[in-house]
């Protein structure tokens, strides 16, 4: 099938005793991502069965000649590296601009309003002479996304570089569309071949997975916040030191402690929609499907998740929830937070951007906040339970279908804007043009301008961005808390056995069947609906699409154990 007759065939829908751990907070507006996951699979089934020998994911090769952080990060993301001031001995990770003098245009989301235009914007215009094109990026909002590249594909017109899932906006034949419309990056990725792209070859391990269809790698991963993306619950740790409350161990314990924290009318213990995600680590659900034998089971279908559900709606029908707590969730939500009008609230991940902005909101907010997440405890209380982990990306980037020299070129860009932190790249894209961009504290760290904020929210981070770390120039708290909270949350994780897999039925219809399902499930967590037909809605979820995508996983496990 031709690329342009796939493209106009295309649609979008929108997802839309253990101690208290040292950390800091997410923004509870964050977007949310797909459920997390699990270890390197190196194939996944999409709209075809794979063919031939199993493709080698790219080689991880941290990238030479880095400064050291003060705090060391893992090759698989989940301990993002801490610097407590920004790296001064820069290395130039891509020596030769990359681009042939021409135009790329590239096609993703912003979640910032328009920068400064590229004819006004120093940072814009540096980073264009170093990668060696105009690259021309859109501010497109994540609401208008899904219009804009639908139309966009409609029109067969493809950019060179596009998002075509990215946060909440996936495309549902997005396994067709690779194939048919994107450049197979396989002899350009696969293996040692992406040393090639030094910077790319520095992402996680843990990003590539996603990246595979029908045994080919077809995408650049976003890789920030991927590996990260699991249940968080966030607590006022001031309120906790003030009330003498040092750990929390089980669910008992938890519901004694939110009795003695709740003041209805003034502060309620809980608040800001759904727990529902973090207490199924407590009761040793599966990270959103589990495999046994070949068999895969949704984590809604198992007793564990069915005990978080009803440990829950104990939790509301015992007064401990804030009374918008159903309807409470983004902006609103923390406003409330960071207010005081509760004390435990739930966030859909350990997303590092988000986590380190709503830090830097509640410190801002009340310098007692101390802000602190609070680690999963197993319900039976003899320690913490384990982590879920996240699939590995936030963003899956395709390159259109071009010659060699082309994808080569693109490439080229891409390895450009993953570049690290500890390169004059990343300073570039993160901070912009020492002057009129940033300047620099009395330790050497860069502090934005008013211009630089506007300057630099071209949404270069967008089409790849560098991998996690931990950096910050206005609290001296925010390394060290946060770099022992990840040791702690993810010295035990649970993956997600669909990893690496592809369902066509999940990507077309899973945003749609788990909107259903929750819509229904917070009516049984908020007192609208007996815990009883909690069977019911699993029966439902099923037969509308859910053991098709089961079957759909099951075979695509299959053929990437062949």
């Amino acid at each position: 099938m031709p690329s342009r007759d796939v493209t106009r065939r295309s649609f979008l829908r929108v997802a839309s005793g253990v101690l208290l751990g040292a950390a800091s907070v997410p923004v509870l507006a964050a977007c949310s991502a797909g459920v997390p996951g699990s270890s390197v699979s190196s194939s996944s089934a999409g709209t075809s069965a794979p063919s031939g020998s199993k493709i080698q994911l790219p080689a991880y090769t941290a990238l030479p000649n880095l400064p050291p952080p003060d705090l060391p990060g893992s090759s698989d993301g989940l301990l993002a590296p801490g610097y407590l001031k920004y790296p001064s001995n820069l290395i130039k990770s891509v020596p030769q601009p990359p681009g042939k003098g021409g135009e790329v245009n590239a096609l993703t989301v912003s979640l910032s309003p328009a920068p400064t235009p590229l004819e006004s914007n120093p940072a814009w215009q540096q980073v264009n002479k170093e990668v060696g094109v105009t690259l021309r990026i859109p501010s497109i909002s994540t609401a208008d996304y899904p219009t804009r590249l639908n139309t966009v594909l409609a029109g067969g017109d493809l950019p060179d570089i596009i998002a075509v899932a990215i946060f909440s906006t996936t495309m549902p034949n997005i396994g067709d569309f690779l194939n048919n419309a994107c450049a197979d990056l396989t002899p350009y990725l696969s293996g040692d071949a992406v040393k090639d792209y030094p910077n790319l070859a520095n992402l996680p391990s843990t990003a590539w997975p996603p990246m595979m269809y029908n045994n080919k790698i077809m995408a650049v991963p976003v890789a920030a916040g991927g590996v990260r993306q699991s249940p968080l619950l966030l607590a006022r740790g001031g309120d906790l030191d003030k009330a003498g409350i040092t750990s929390i161990s089980s669910p008992d314990d938890f519901m004694g402690v939110c009795k003695q924290l709740n003041n209805p009318g003034t502060r309620w213990a809980l608040g800001a929609n759904t727990l529902v995600n973090w207490l199924a680590m407590v009761f040793g659900a599966p990270n959103g499907w589990a495999q046994s034998g070949g068999k895969f089971t949704k984590d809604y279908e198992t007793p564990e998740y069915r005990a978080a559900v009803a440990y829950h709606r104990a939790l509301w029908d015992a007064g401990l929830f804030h009374p918008d707590s159903a309807s409470l969730s983004g902006s609103p939500a923390g406003v409330q937070y960071y207010g005081g009008k509760f004390v435990f609230s739930p966030h859909a991940s350990w997303s590092l951007v988000a986590y380190q902005t709503a830090w830097e909101r509640s410190n801002a907010a009340d310098p007692e906040f101390k802000p602190r997440a609070v680690l999963p405890f197993n319900k039976d209380g003899t320690g913490r339970a384990a982590q879920f982990i996240g699939l590995g990306s936030t963003g899956t980037i395709a390159l259109k279908k071009a010659s060699a020299d082309r994808v080569k070129e693109l490439l080229g860009v891409l390895n450009y804007v993953v570049a690290p932190v500890g390169t004059s790249e990343a300073l570039l894209m993160q901070y912009g043009v020492e002057g009129p961009d940033f300047t620099r504290d009395p330790s050497g760290n860069p502090l934005p301008t008013q211009q630089g904020l506007n300057d630099l929210i071209v949404p270069w981070k967008n089409i790849g961005g560098p991998p996690d770390y931990l950096f910050s120039s206005n609290s001296a708290d925010f390394v060290p808390y946060t770099y022992q909270a990840q040791k702690e949350h993810f010295a035990q994780t649970v993956p997600n056995a669909v990893t690496g897999l592809y369902s066509a039925t999940d990507t077309s219809k899973g945003i749609t069947l788990k909107t259903t399902f929750t819509d229904k499930m917070n009516d049984i967590l908020f007192g609208r609906s007996p815990v009883s037909g909690f069977d019911d809605l699993v029966s439902e979820w099923r037969s509308n699409g859910g053991d098709t995508i089961r079957g759909e996983y099951e075979r695509a496990y299959q053929q990437s154990q062949t």
